[in-house]
């Protein structure tokens, strides 16, 4: 029995007296603080007296927008012991960048004495901006002035110092402009638009606004405007010349040998004026890098020209004769046809591409003529083998 109480007085007894003692330095993170958060300051509170305590806190800040959770309060301490007394805080989103006092006042209930014991905090900085388009017209006239207004403010805790631009509008104030924390300003922009405007339009306006010391707070919003023409143009609005054009990189590995390379295309087919009488096509493909499949292009040039009954035609294409001789056969040459009523009267020369036997053809003057569903053709074949 006395051997197990031994051992259990070796045991428990260093325990017991860690854990009366005190830290003689409190560590507290009071030094990365951001403004809205929440937190607790320690103060460590001794009674060096024979008797037990009863003290009657009070804290106070130094900044209004630092508040304590609980005001008052009352604290026991036993005789010759220590404590840590929390001071719970609340810090405003306005709080600025800066250090704050934090004191907690002290009275003996019993003999009416008073100390006081003081810590700081450091509010970190928060830096954020807000650009907000607040009003712009959806139309105007052409020859009026587009105006839009934005609002700017600081949501953060520091002064901000910022300049002001637009790319495409004039800025009604100076392009430098400092806002404290909390701030807000109305920045309007303006643009004016030309009464000579032949159709109507949408027009971007933008506000951008950038941080000196921030560049990351940059930011830019816009604004869209339709501008009405009082002056309409007369222009037709499907006179086109649409043209595409494309560039591939093809390779294919054949029987262990590798190629590859790029293969660009360009087309395009429409009018050459606003009446619609010109009509022009054109169609380039350049040098296929590979071997020839049904996965790749041939190389291809052609550009024809059709105006009325004039048809015009140089380049690639599959040339057409009639059915008796050789309807058709893909080469590269040029063609002239003109057509009067029921006659046709024209002529093409064709080089084939892929013909190992014909060198070239030569097909002149042909003469088609339809009567109902009759079709009488009358031409001059040549062929060089």
């Amino acid at each position: 029995m006395i051997k197990t109480w031994i051992l259990f007085i070796v045991i428990l007894f260093p325990l017991l007296a860690f854990s009366q003692q005190q830290p003689t330095r409190l560590v507290s993170k009071k030094d990365s603080l951001m403004p809205g958060m929440s937190t607790s300051i320690p103060f460590s509170l001794q009674n060096n007296s024979s008797e037990n305590k009863v003290y009657d806190i009070s804290v106070t800040t130094s900044n209004p927008l630092i508040t304590p959770i609980l005001e008052k309060g009352e604290f026991q301490i036993s005789s010759q012991e220590s404590s840590v007394y929390l001071v719970p805080l609340r810090i405003s989103a306005e709080a600025t960048q800066g250090e704050y006092s934090i004191t907690l006042n002290i009275t003996d209930r019993s003999s009416g004495l008073a100390s006081t014991k003081t810590s700081s905090i450091t509010i970190s900085a928060n830096r954020k901006l807000s650009l907000t388009a607040l009003e712009s017209p959806e139309f105007t006239r052409a020859g009026e002035t587009i105006r839009a207004s934005f609002l700017l403010k600081n949501n953060g805790n520091v002064t901000e110092n910022l300049t002001l631009q637009s790319k495409n509008a004039i800025v009604d104030h100076d392009p430098s402009i400092t806002l404290g924390p909390n701030e807000s300003k109305i920045i309007t922009i303006h643009k004016a638009t030309s009464p000579e405007l032949g159709q109507n339009e949408f027009q971007n306006l933008n506000l951008s606004v950038s941080s000196k010391d921030n560049p990351k707070e940059d930011q830019t919003v816009y604004i869209s405007t339709q501008v009405i023409s009082v002056h309409p143009a007369n222009q037709d609005i499907y006179h086109r010349l649409p043209v595409v054009a494309s560039l591939s990189f093809i390779g294919m590995k054949n029987m262990g040998i590798y190629n590859d390379g790029f293969q660009g295309e360009i087309y395009g087919k429409g009018s050459l004026d606003k009446e619609n009488k010109n009509q022009i096509e054109f169609h380039a493909v350049t040098h296929n890098p590979i071997e020839l499949n049904t996965f790749t292009q041939y190389e291809e040039y052609f550009i024809n020209y059709k105006r009325d009954n004039l048809f015009l035609h140089l380049g690639d294409k599959t040339y057409s004769s009639s059915y008796l001789t050789e309807f058709a056969r893909y080469g590269r040459g040029a063609e002239i046809r003109y057509d009067f009523n029921r006659v046709s009267v024209g002529g093409f020369y064709n080089r084939p591409r892929f013909s190992e036997i014909l060198k070239m053809s030569l097909i002149s003057i042909p003469h088609s003529k339809s009567v109902k569903s009759l079709k009488f053709q009358l031409g001059i074949c040549t062929k060089c083998p």
